[in-house]
């Protein structure tokens, strides 16, 4: 089991538990505030921080699923598991949008992101359990990580461009206030887009340009992790604005 586990497999594992706990922490802390006061800006923002990194709970799950059985986790679990609700981290994000900033454009809004799942949610399951899922969805490249195939890079590649187009546009609201707080949330949040991106970028596009030639290449994922786990911080920064992380920057202004 443990003994057969290669190291960097179980270290990666190890980092993306931390993570992991870290973003449980966060969304109970989200879902406690918004039990006591109702404000559905709290829930939208950690259910769309929750399934943001959804794909890690697949490799956690795998991870443990190994450590106990000494075996790989069912294909079809896995990418289900990481990878079908995407669009409800999507539907997370452009609803908080929405109700920050553009009421007055919800429903097309919503309605562009609703026709974005109608098309990639069906075909995410169709390509799953089709003869050709390894090409199309992904395939594994050790006892918790994969490679991904062509759709489902597809598929994450326009979920990062969304993210992208949202946070920027907020980023450029909150840029424009004069209170310092705000300018502050604006900026966690540029810094939490920049770091998932470059984290998604490497475990995505690195890590399998990487992975045919490079039998080291699961350190790059490792990597990635550590970029993720700082964009978690800093997404979390960017919408609640802890008092002790508002008190470090205050610091340093």
């Amino acid at each position: 089991m443990l003994a057969s586990m290669a190291p960097a497999v179980f270290i990666n594992g190890i980092i993306t538990l931390i993570l992991l706990i870290f973003l449980t922490v966060i969304f109970i802390i989200l879902i406690k505030k918004y039990v006591q006061y109702k404000n559905r800006t709290i829930l939208t923002t950690g259910i769309g921080l929750f399934f943001l990194f959804e794909a890690y709970w697949a490799v956690e799950l795998a991870f443990f699923w190994y450590l106990f059985t000494n075996s790989g986790i069912p294909y079809e679990v896995y990418f289900i598991v990481g990878y079908a609700f995407i669009p409800i981290s999507m539907w997370g994000l452009f609803t908080l949008l929405t109700d920050l900033l553009y009421k007055e454009k919800k429903k097309i809004i919503l309605t562009f992101e609703l026709i974005y799942t109608a098309i990639m949610e069906p075909l995410f399951f169709i390509f799953l359990f089709s003869p050709y899922n390894r090409i199309l969805i992904g395939d594994y490249t050790s006892e918790i990580t994969i490679k991904f195939g062509i759709f489902l890079l597809i598929y994450l590649f326009l979920g990062i461009i969304m993210l992208i187009i949202g946070c920027t546009i907020v980023f450029l609201d909150l840029r424009k206030s004069n209170e310092y707080e705000l300018r502050l949330k604006g900026n966690l949040l540029l810094l939490g887009m920049l770091l998932f991106i470059i984290g998604m970028t490497i475990d995505t596009i690195v890590y399998n340009t990487l992975e045919p030639i490079y039998e080291g290449a699961i350190s790059i994922r490792i990597l990635a992790r550590i970029f993720l786990l700082f964009s978690a911080i800093f997404f979390y920064g960017s919408f609640m604005l802890p008092e002790w992380m508002k008190k470090l920057f205050m610091k340093k202004k």
